[in-house]
């Protein structure tokens, strides 16, 4: 019997490490950077908002060498997300929670602070809307399996059709 129970131990620890690899695989392939492409190629593409505003040349959704030909008017992108993450049933945060938590092994932002904000994303700036990041409803997630990186994933997947036809513009690397 001792022998069966040491080999169901050590089959329990193979799954949850197969698990977190899986995650961790996950989060490679839908990482920040991943998001901010998607989000470039569609503000770029026919079927995206085409923002020129300043917040959106600062944070890289619309690729111009001078930030003197910045549209002064309001931002269009920020709403248009806004209405594309509603439409995936996913929530927004804005600002920072009063207390940060760190917790070791998931999605943080550039200060290392793990923001427990029970958002899908966490807008970091001013109304401006340059800086977001993913929030605990995402980075909690335990499994691949989560049905919010499901939403996740549906929402990147959109974003990619729009983008799948824009030409001459580079959003790589921003």
């Amino acid at each position: 019997m001792s022998i069966r129970m040491n080999l169901q131990r050590e089959t329990e620890a193979l799954k949850r490490e197969n698990e977190a690899l899986k995650l961790k695989l996950f989060w490679k392939e839908h990482n920040d950077e991943i998001l901010k492409n998607a989000m470039c190629w569609a503000n770029s593409a026919d079927g995206g908002p085409a923002c020129s505003c300043l917040a959106c040349m600062v944070s890289g959704r619309y690729e111009s060498g001078n930030l003197d030909f910045a549209d002064e008017n309001p931002c269009k992108f920020k709403p248009w997300f806004e209405q594309v993450l509603d439409h995936h049933e996913m929530s927004i945060g804005r600002g920072l929670p009063d207390v940060p938590i760190w917790v070791e092994g998931s999605v943080v932002d550039s200060g290392n602070d793990v923001l427990d904000d029970g958002q899908h994303f966490t807008i970091l700036a001013r109304e401006d809307w340059v800086h977001w990041i993913y929030g605990s409803k995402l980075w909690k997630a335990t499994s691949v399996g989560d049905p919010e990186l499901a939403k996740l994933k549906n929402v990147l997947r959109y974003l990619d059709t729009l983008g799948v036809d824009v030409v001459g513009h580079s959003c790589e690397n921003k």
